[in-house]
């Protein structure tokens, strides 16, 4: 089901009064028309969590990665040195955080599917909670598969891999730079003041004068804690080139599975 932009926001606000306003809201009937009704607010509750989940999930993920081709394309030189992958893989990090959130805070999708998931546990139905419960965690595994899939292409383009200290994947970095990001999300509302870019300068050990946010912060913080330089890549220009020749499609870049455990296999040399 596709719920156009325009009509998703009143479709939601309607049914989240309704839930809200519990034995409190309008007279219903009772006995099978009372039934019947909750049904059917049910059901829309799960196609309009679906539909709102589908758009939602399009706007993250390190800002499109399309913009990361650009910018790394644009940059090629700056892979030949460590130093150089550094302030690269920071700037396109900020820039992706920076992207995400002003996307997700300035969505009216995005505030309805958050409101979704503290309001379905109203419903008096334990049979329909369970499967809403079940649609937002199908909802949920989606975005989080696109964000650990993003992070790890960002990690094989520069030679990057998952802290084997950690014993973790890409799934749990996903899940925690989702969390990350829609706490903040979630706390702009009452204070915008999050969302203000400041200009600072050495972020993350660089070099470079640029705007961050709090919210692009926290991100690009926590994801470099998860991730390290490969010692199984070669960075020599034969590399180099190789990565240039990749970025157009970028899903060269990927590894197999970025659930698993470990190093990203591709442009080992």
């Amino acid at each position: 089901m596709s719920i156009p932009a325009d009509s998703s926001g009143r479709m939601v606000g309607l049914f989240l009064v309704g839930v809200a306003a519990g034995s409190e809201g309008q007279p219903r009937g009772r006995g099978r028309g009372r039934a019947c009704a909750e049904y059917a607010s049910g059901a829309q509750f799960v196609e309009v969590g679906q539909a709102l989940s589908g758009e939602s999930v399009e706007q993250v993920g390190l800002g499109g990665e399309e913009a990361v081709r650009r910018v790394a394309l644009e940059h090629i030189e700056q892979f030949a040195t460590a130093e150089g992958r550094h302030e690269l893989c920071v700037e396109l990090l900020r820039l992706g955080a920076l992207q995400d959130f002003e996307a997700m805070h300035a969505s009216t999708q995005w505030r309805s599917y958050i409101a979704l998931h503290a309001t379905f546990l109203s419903l008096a139905d334990d049979a329909l909670q369970g499967e809403v419960q079940a649609a937002l965690a199908a909802a949920e595994q989606e975005l989080n598969d696109r964000i650990a899939q993003s992070y790890a292409r960002l990690a094989a383009l520069f030679g990057l891999r998952l802290r084997p200290c950690l014993h973790t994947s890409f799934d749990e970095l996903a899940t925690h730079l989702n969390a990350t990001m829609r706490g903040f999300v979630l706390t702009a509302m009452a204070r915008p003041d999050l969302a203000r870019r400041q200009p600072k300068s050495g972020v993350l050990d660089t070099n470079a004068t640029a705007d961050w946010s709090p919210p692009a912060l926290g991100v690009a913080a926590t994801a470099l804690a998860y991730l390290e330089p490969d010692p199984a890549v070669t960075w020599d220009a034969r590399h180099v080139a190789a990565v240039r020749d990749a970025l157009p499609t970028m899903a060269q870049l990927s590894p197999t599975s970025p659930s698993q455990d470990g190093t990203p296999s591709s442009h080992t040399e």
